[in-house]
Order: C-alpha cells, then structure tokens, then sequence
C-alpha cells in the first residue's frame, strides 16, 4: 500500500471517528451548554467550537506523529494500529479540552443557574 494511500486511510478514519463522536454528544452536549451560555448564539456557537476542535485535533495529532511510507502487507497491521492511537490520542484531547472548559464555565454559571430556577416557596403555615 502506497503511503499516500493509507494516509488518506487514516484520515478518512479520523473523520468518521470524530464523526461518531460529536453525533453522540450532539444532544447532550446542547443541553449543558443551553445551561452554562445562556443564549442560544452562544450555544451554538459553542457547540460549533466543539465540532471543530472534535475534527481538527485528531488530524493535527495524526499530521504531527504520521511517518508516510509504502507499507507491505505484513506490516499493515503495526501501521494501522500507529494510525489508531494517534488518531484516539487526538480525540482524547480533544474531549478533554471541551470537557475542562465546560467544567469550569459550568461550576461559574451554577449558582446564577440556580437562582434563576428556584422560586420562592409559598408559606404554607397559619398565620
């Protein structure tokens, strides 16, 4: 297999496994961050965020660690597996930026969240 060839394999993985990702967190995602922004401009545009950095850190980290080179047969399966765990490693990271900054924001907007939700408690003893 040429190198060129399996580098375009390996990014082709990268994308339907960054892909599969955001899909998967899409919704929740939505959710927490409708909570933690406020607005929906700022959700979306979160959300957007996240989708990038989602594609883009896998094939960063799949561009920076890749060695091209004709691969023979027999050496098929080292050479997937290197591809694999750089592109895991990116999407790794990836996740945890998202995840970090969102903790962070979210432990800043929780007790502004909770204000706004709590309604008074009507008195319900006699007076």
């Amino acid at each position: 297999m040429s190198g060129l060839s399996f580098f375009l394999a390996e990014i082709l993985a990268a994308l339907g496994l960054a892909w599969a990702i955001a899909s998967y967190l899409r919704p929740h995602l939505e959710d927490v961050l409708d909570l933690v922004c406020g607005t929906p401009e700022a959700t979306r545009f979160w959300l957007d965020f996240t989708r990038l950095m989602l594609l883009l850190l896998p094939l960063l980290s799949l561009t920076l660690f890749a060695h091209p080179r004709d691969i023979g047969f027999n050496e098929l399966a080292e050479a997937l597996r290197q591809g694999l765990v750089q592109i895991l490693l990116g999407l790794l990271a990836a996740l945890g930026a998202v995840g970090w900054n969102i903790w962070r924001f979210a432990k800043r907007a929780t007790p502004a969240v909770r204000n706004q939700s709590e309604t008074p408690t009507p008195d319900l003893r006699e007076p």
